[in-house]
């Protein structure tokens, strides 16, 4: 589990972990993308790693004509830039065993524009495309494709939501 926030990650760690899983916590920024490949080298360095789901992102509601550079350039950072080097690293560390399954988490946005979430609903056509099962099967042939598409707010195991930042 990695968090901008360690103790949110440690909790829900222990989570996961209380269910029986392995898990461990790690501070990481995933606007960072050499914390991003070292975090995952390291974790991974440690216990060779299965899964990797990449559901980093933020969101604002703002009507099209109301988007400015700022908040638009955040979340292109983190939803797209973010997710796709959390992708790579993880393809990267499972590419020498040939096996890995990498999971990336986008809203309904990516299939539907919702009412003032035009920028949001941009980065999560293309979380949900980075993951499309031709995108990365085609450079690598023992990767297993998945996404999951959620409504917004969810939770994790440890009851931390998530959610539109207004």
């Amino acid at each position: 589990m990695a968090d901008l926030d360690l103790a949110a990650a440690e909790e829900c760690a222990g989570s996961i972990i209380g269910l029986g899983h392995l898990a461990r916590a790690i501070s990481l920024d995933v606007t960072d993308v050499e914390a991003v490949r070292g975090g995952i080298a390291r974790v991974d360095a440690e216990t060779p790693l299965r899964t990797v789901v990449a559901n980093a992102g933020v969101a604002f509601q703002r009507p099209l004509l109301e988007v400015e550079p700022e908040p638009f350039d955040r979340l292109m950072e983190v939803n797209v830039r973010g997710v796709f080097f959390t992708l790579q690293a993880a393809a990267r560390a499972m590419a020498p065993r040939g096996a890995g399954s990498i999971v990336t988490v986008c809203s309904t946005s990516g299939f539907t524009a919702s009412r003032a979430q035009h920028a949001p609903a941009l980065a999560e056509a293309e979380a949900k495309a980075m993951a499309e099962p031709g995108a990365l099967t085609a450079a690598l042939n023992w990767y297993r494709a998945v996404f999951l598409s959620l409504d917004a707010p969810m939770r994790c195991g440890c009851g931390v939501e998530f959610g539109c930042v207004p």
